[in-house]
């Protein structure tokens, strides 16, 4: 705590952490109270407010989880591997890590911080997207001509896909504008967000919900070096 900020923000923001059920072709997050992971029923409407990296995963034979720290591009800036107990595993930019972390059972993962509605207010949530779910993201930022951050984006449904005799489902995203109420209390959340953020030690471990390790969600689908760039 400085003397210029004393009320700088140590404590994450985020109020819930959502990921991609590429089995059942919709969102979940994980609920402390009963221990299970809650899948949600779309549609799933949200504000998107800013865009990380990260690398996340759990080895099977260890049965232990692994994640890195938050980037804001892996051409230009290193990411610190560690196992959920703190040990590092590697540091690097992410294509001179990313044989080993696909050997250790590790996915790229887009970190998306954005606002929904949880219990009849809007808040600060985050979102990782990997695999097919990401792909499908990149591809419809890409072919977007307007600003993504600060539009709302609703899924409604998604599409299934199949890799050999995999099947899966990824997320169809579209575009709209946000409420001006809606809008404006994105824009002070994400001032919060900045905040948490700039205060934050650069090679501090994404943050996401206690059960994301416990198992991971089908979505076979690598990204390409096209999408890689994107990054």
């Amino acid at each position: 705590m400085s003397l210029s900020k004393p009320n700088q923000i140590k404590k994450s923001p985020v109020k819930r952490y959502f990921s991609w059920n590429g089995t059942q072709g919709t969102f979940n997050y994980y609920d402390s109270n009963t221990k299970t992971k809650i899948n949600l029923t779309l549609p799933f409407q949200f504000i998107a407010v800013d865009e990380l990296a990260c690398v996340e995963g759990f080895n099977a034979k260890s049965q232990v989880g692994f994640r890195s720290n938050e980037v804001k591009s892996t051409l230009s800036e290193d990411l610190t591997l560690r196992w959920n107990q703190g040990a590092v595993i590697a540091t690097g930019k992410y294509k001179d890590i990313k044989e080993k972390v696909e050997k250790l059972g590790g996915h790229y993962n887009t970190s998306l911080y954005l606002c929904a509605y949880v219990d009849g207010n809007l808040e600060l949530c985050n979102l990782k997207l990997k695999g097919a779910a990401l792909s499908a993201w990149l591809q419809v930022k890409k072919s977007s001509t307007a600003t993504i951050n600060g539009l709302q984006i609703t899924v409604t449904r998604s599409t299934l896909q199949k890799t050999g005799n995999v099947e899966y489902y990824t997320p169809v995203f579209k575009f709209s504008n946000a409420s001006e109420k809606d809008y404006n209390r994105a824009v002070e959340i994400d001032g919060d967000l900045q905040e948490f953020l700039s205060n934050r030690n650069n090679t501090a471990v994404s943050e996401t919900s206690e059960a994301e390790f416990l198992g991971e969600n089908v979505d076979t689908k690598p990204l390409s070096k096209e999408e890689l760039t994107q990054t």
